[in-house]
């Protein structure tokens, strides 16, 4: 299994650790983030593979950053 670049978005510390910990048994590179602007700021600066995001947290909601990246990366 190839090993990934996970963004993980969450802003339950307790659910962000435990999904922290099995990707990284998994050997997947895991950076994680606890609300949503923290996510858009760390997707403007670094590539990751797989985003992982929760959909309700503060700032601004996993839903609002996945539009916001879409619109700045153009139709693909």
């Amino acid at each position: 299994m190839p090993v990934l670049r996970i963004l993980l978005a969450e802003d339950d510390e307790a659910n962000r650790r435990l999904a922290q910990m099995t990707l990284e048994d998994q050997g997947h590179s895991v950076t994680e983030v606890a609300d949503g602007v923290q996510a858009l700021a760390t997707l403007m600066h670094q590539p990751f593979d797989v985003v992982l995001m929760d959909i309700n947290m503060p700032g601004l909601s996993g839903l609002q950053v996945a539009q916001l990246v879409r619109s700045s990366n153009g139709p693909n």
